[in-house]
């Protein structure tokens, strides 16, 4: 085989392992550009995500606050009530009394 022939050879090979190499780089940045894009929209979705997460937390707060109302109001609803029996059998004693 012909010096010439085989460094042609070799050339075309090491043009063709430059051009591949080139390609597979190009490869790389995208899919590099492509991680960092995700990433990105990871840390938009983390963000929304905490915000969301707060939101609750004063929904939850809230619905504390409106449990301890009730609670309370059932409270004075009792004593009332009972207020209210008392004074019934109280009236009842007297009608039976006077009787």
């Amino acid at each position: 085989m012909p010096a010439d022939t085989r460094d042609d050879r070799l050339g075309a090979i090491e043009s063709r392992l430059d051009s591949f190499e080139g390609r597979v780089q190009e490869d790389f940045d995208w899919v590099r550009s492509e991680f960092d894009w995700m990433h990105a929209e990871f840390g938009w979705v983390h963000a929304e995500f905490n915000r969301v997460h707060a939101q609750f937390d004063w929904v939850r707060a809230e619905f504390g606050k409106v449990r301890q109302e009730i609670r309370a109001g059932d409270e004075e609803t009792r004593r009332l009530m009972r207020a209210l029996h008392e004074d019934l059998v109280e009236r009842i004693k007297t009608l039976g009394e006077t009787r």
